[in-house]
């Protein structure tokens, strides 16, 4: 995860990460995201806080629910 995500995401690349790893439970989005390290989760985390002011909590396995 490259530590400027929050400048090289878009909301294109963001709906084709969604598309390719993620789901829609009962409410919200949930990403997977397995092959990061909780840091890296954090940086992606915090990128989406900080674009788009979007508030995401890391869960177990790799998994950023929005």
């Amino acid at each position: 995860m490259p530590v400027n995500i929050v400048d090289l995401i878009s909301p294109i690349s963001l709906a084709y990460l969604y598309m390719d790893d993620g789901h829609l439970p009962k409410s919200g989005a949930l990403l997977c995201l397995g092959g990061f390290t909780n840091n890296e989760l954090e940086i992606f985390r915090l990128a989406l806080e900080t674009k788009w002011g979007l508030v995401a909590t890391i869960h177990s396995q790799g998994k950023i629910y929005i």
